[in-house]
């Protein structure tokens, strides 16, 4: 199968979003800085890394399950925080089956409040996050790639 040439110029048309919106996609540490600020990622940048469907980002944001970590900005919901917001994205959708919306909501809190544990635990539930924080890293080190090209 042949493919017709482009009818625009690609790397042109790169270079002048480059040039045009610098200031707003440069990367800062594994996140980038956006006009709503640092640390700060859209549902679908969380979707992306995590791996989490987008829709269902969106019903764990709807259902407030991610508490403080969601800033609403001019209509936008933003993902703010560090690894462990990405983290708590992924533990919601995984335990959407075993646990009641309350019992996700108090692992998310404790995996916020506490991001550097391992295994968290609600009542006689216990989850292994290190898979997961694998997985929120190696998402974060593609996205990182993705931005620089």
């Amino acid at each position: 199968m042949v493919f017709p040439e482009p009818c625009i110029d690609l790397d042109g048309f790169v270079d002048y979003i480059h040039s045009k919106y610098k200031e707003r996609f440069q990367i800062k540490g594994k996140f980038m800085t956006t006009r709503y600020g640092a640390d700060t990622l859209s549902a679908n940048e969380a979707a992306c890394i995590t791996g989490v469907p987008l829709k269902q980002v969106n019903r764990i944001i709807d259902a407030r399950l991610l508490g403080n970590a969601v800033k609403r900005r001019e209509g936008t919901r933003m993902i703010a925080g560090k690894e462990s917001a990405l983290i708590s994205v992924k533990l919601a959708y995984e335990t959407t089956k075993l646990l009641t919306p309350k019992g996700r909501q108090r692992m998310i809190r404790r995996l916020l409040e506490h991001p550097d544990v391992n295994i968290i635990r609600a009542e006689i539930v216990s989850v292994d996050i290190r898979p997961m924080k694998k997985d929120v890293r190696k998402g974060l080190t593609t996205l990182e790639k993705v931005k620089k090209m």
